[in-house]
């Protein structure tokens, strides 16, 4: 056995000094195996961490949610447009021959009013249809002529009593059309046949423009 070192003994039967921490004789943690539990950072969802909701709505990226898709449009309907359309214009032609009755004079530059109503009437409610301005034309023309007959009839009938006859307004269109219709006749000249015909274009332009708007 050789024999130890004076100056460094040694004594087998010491306990060993086990240096501070963080001095060099510190011993590395030892490795994980592969069954040992691998450590996740902070924040980074796991198997056992559910993910973090989204956006409110459901939207991703935190995008606003999609507005809800418009209303379809009511659909057009001709017929009705055409049978409200003559409705339109005789009442209209009423309301024409009780002002002329009204002034005892008859003023053709109503029939562009009148040529409007009736062909925004027909247009809004039937919508595009080619048909259309054509109706819209026509009955802007019958609703003229019925505010001038029917103003005819009534002027007719006042002149009847005036001369002690009971002629009703209804019973000049029934009984006596002959009459009323030359009474119409006599009255209706070149300047009548210009406002008829303006009447018969503005209803089928305004029909058509209001379908279309």
């Amino acid at each position: 056995m050789s024999t130890p070192d004076p100056n460094n003994p040694y004594n087998p039967y010491a306990t060993p000094t086990v240096p501070p921490p963080g001095q060099s004789g510190q011993q590395p943690p030892a490795a994980q195996g592969w069954g040992a539990p691998q450590a996740q950072p902070p924040g980074a969802p796991g198997y056992g961490v559910p993910p973090q909701p989204g956006a409110p709505g459901g939207q991703p990226w935190g995008a606003a949610p999609m507005a809800p898709p418009a209303a379809p449009a009511a659909p057009k309907n001709g017929a009705v447009a055409i049978l409200t359309g003559l409705a339109v214009a005789v009442v209209v032609g009423v309301v024409y021959a009780f002002v002329v009755k009204a002034i005892d004079h008859e003023f053709s530059w109503a029939v562009i009013g009148i040529a409007a109503l009736v062909g925004f009437t027909i247009g809004k409610l039937g919508g595009k249809n080619p048909v259309l301005p054509f109706f819209g034309s026509l009955f802007s023309v019958i609703s003229l002529f019925v505010g001038e007959f029917l103003a005819i009839a009534m002027i007719l009938s006042d002149e009847a009593e005036k001369y002690g006859a009971k002629v009703s307004t209804l019973e000049v269109f029934t009984q006596h059309f002959d009459t009323l219709f030359d009474a119409w006749k006599d009255n209706f000249d070149a300047y009548s046949a210009l406002f008829v015909m303006l009447g018969l274009v503005i209803g089928f332009t305004t029909t058509k423009k209001a379908a279309d708007s």
